[in-house]
């Protein structure tokens, strides 16, 4: 739980840059305008200063990604693989016990349960952090950056960084082998049933 909530709160962040992103012209104006009185350097320096702060702060968040991925390479395999052999043996008893629905099978229901959410939700939190890098590219593309090119060759170069690590992200992965996505809890529901039902045929003969 305490991974979910460090994804949770690299969201939060990169939906906070987003939305700033999104009113990146209105604010470049107020900057403009503000700085007016000191004339065009000086509202060049502002437009400056306003876009250095977007694009060192995604840089911030991509690192952070980065750091991210690495911590969760190999325990995120652990974790899922932990999950299905114990997703699997409390599926099994539920079919082992016969009779009525007896009090000591709400803990393995209930664990079943818990393991299976928190899967769901891992894997649905990492591919809304990708999507959400993915969206700074397009928020910031449909950004009026051309009619600011006289800015100089270090603008134009930050802001292909920006689109580029936006639109090719690094998956996550669990143990370099499966990618971290909404497909990967599916692919683990069919797994898992495909093995409940083959043990709980095996088990009725």
């Amino acid at each position: 739980m305490l991974i979910i909530t460090i994804v949770r709160l690299l969201i939060a962040e990169f939906r906070v840059l987003i939305d700033s992103l999104k009113t990146l012209d209105q604010q470049i104006h107020a900057q403009q305008h503000a700085k007016s009185g000191a004339g065009s350097n000086g509202a060049r320096t502002a437009l400056k200063e306003l876009l250095r702060e977007h694009i060192e702060r995604h840089q911030e968040l991509i690192r952070t990604m980065h750091r991210l991925r690495s911590l969760l390479r190999f325990p995120s395999l652990l974790h899922i693989g932990f999950y299905l052999i114990a997703e699997a043996a409390f599926l099994v008893r539920l079919l082992i016990i016969k009779g009525e629905f007896a009090l000591g099978l709400m803990i393995p229901l209930t664990a079943t349960s818990l393991f299976i959410f928190e899967i769901f939700v891992f894997c649905m939190h990492i591919e809304t952090l990708l999507d959400l890098n993915e969206q700074v590219g397009f928020v910031l593309y449909s950004f009026r950056w051309y009619d600011h090119m006289q800015l100089g060759k270090s603008y134009r170069q930050n802001i292909s960084i920006v689109l580029f690590q936006a639109h090719n992200t690094i998956p996550f992965t669990a143990g370099g082998t499966f990618i971290i996505n909404a497909e990967l809890f599916a692919n683990l529901v069919r797994i898992t049933y495909s093995v409940v039902m083959g043990l709980g045929y095996m088990l009725s003969k």
